[in-house]
């Protein structure tokens, strides 16, 4: 692969598009963007031109990686934000937490509004037991520093060394928590 395929396809990965969603936005085939990621050739003309306005980048970066997008080594573009993302983390288990991280792409809009941005995280789920609320390979986003708990939401809680994912309801009787059998 030439570094034009490598910067498409991790471009495109990053904005959380399929090669098929990619094709139908630029109007192009899906083999098309399959052969530009495999580097058996590169978009040109309006291609070019619709894949620099589909990624928020100058023509530049995509054929040759340099601008000061491509050299300012910032985490996040006008779309995405790469958020932290904990996939060791297991609840309920009683597990010790592995804190390793990577980081997950997050639409800016998702988190424009969210107060103390810098408190977001992921985690992911694995197994199928919180189906139908949750499927294996789910990510949720996590805002850290809230504190006060709104009926009818979900949230995490760390007790010990343990994580508990639970639904909170209010009722007439008093909170009821539903735990989702989370296996993170």
């Amino acid at each position: 692969m030439d570094d034009v395929s490598i910067r498409l396809k991790k471009k495109r990965k990053l904005m959380g598009l399929t090669q098929a969603q990619l094709a139908n936005l630029l109007g192009v085939k899906p083999q098309t963007i399959s052969g530009w990621e495999r580097g058996l050739s590169h978009p040109k003309g309006a291609q070019l031109s619709s894949l620099s306005k589909a990624f928020n980048v100058p023509k530049s970066w995509i054929l040759y990686g340099n601008d000061e997008l491509a050299n300012s080594g910032s985490s996040s573009c006008d779309l995405i934000v790469k958020i932290p993302l904990y996939e060791n983390i297991q609840t309920g288990v009683g597990n010790s937490f592995d804190l390793s991280r990577n980081f997950y792409p997050m639409p800016s809009d998702v988190i424009e509004n969210q107060e103390n941005k810098d408190s977001i995280f992921c985690i992911k789920v694995y197994g199928n037991s919180m189906e139908p609320a949750f499927y294996d390979g789910a990510v949720l986003a996590v805002n850290g520093s809230r504190k006060s708990v709104i009926d009818g939401r979900v949230y995490v809680f760390r007790i010990n060394n343990r994580l508990r994912v639970k639904a909170i309801k209010e009722t007439h009787i008093g909170i009821d928590t539903n735990e989702l059998q989370l296996k993170l």
